[in-house]
């Protein structure tokens, strides 16, 4: 009888401290993949990658999705990679729509003086990042990368990822993870009130 208690306890003990760690691993897993604001990452402080000719889906042809001279850059760059396969992406979609229409009647009356965004579709199709497009009704600038090659150089680890980028052309910050509204506009007017 004492050695099926024993048993017992030392298997329930080892069920304890299973459901423990477990616990533990996917509260700090639930910590790092949301909204998690890079510090460290293998482009920050320098230029972004210029020379990858990715096809835009608005018009389907081949060109470098970022084609500014050094003097030319925006105030703020923003560069989202995203994916039609990605549940967060769409999440996110309706407040990049919001933002980047702001940004293009701000545009109209201050050019040069306003933000400016980017996405990037990745492990995609057209077809299929085109009917993303469609659906949300997205009318900033959108480019797929077929091939992977500006996703290494970008250091792209999933999606949604997100990219801050300054009017020099050096990239400042990093989101991986769902984009919220105080995240985006903590990082432009970060950048934006430095410049100034």
């Amino acid at each position: 009888m004492k050695v099926q208690y024993s048993r017992f306890i030392k298997v329930l003990f080892f069920i304890y401290c299973f459901v423990f760690v477990l616990a533990k691993g996917l509260s700090i897993l639930e910590q790092n993949s949301s909204d998690e604001v890079v510090s460290d990452f293998s482009l920050q402080g320098k230029k972004a990658p210029t020379q990858q000719a990715l096809v835009n889906l608005e018009e389907v042809y081949d060109e470098y999705f970022l084609n500014y001279e050094d003097e030319d850059w925006p105030p703020v760059t923003i560069v989202n990679w995203w994916g039609s396969w990605c549940p967060p992406c769409r999440e996110e979609f309706p407040l990049l729509k919001k933002w980047s229409t702001l940004w293009t009647q701000c545009e109209s009356q201050s050019p040069g003086q306003c933000p400016v965004l980017i996405g990037v579709a990745f492990d995609d199709t057209v077809e299929d990042a085109q009917e993303m497009i469609d659906v949300f009704g997205l009318t900033y600038s959108n480019w797929i990368d077929m091939d992977g090659k500006a996703l290494v150089d970008w250091g792209v680890t999933g999606a949604p990822e997100t990219f801050f980028i300054d009017s020099k052309g050096i990239v400042r910050a990093k989101i991986i993870g769902l984009l919220d509204e105080e995240s985006l506009l903590e990082n432009i007017n970060l950048i934006m009130g430095e410049e100034n």
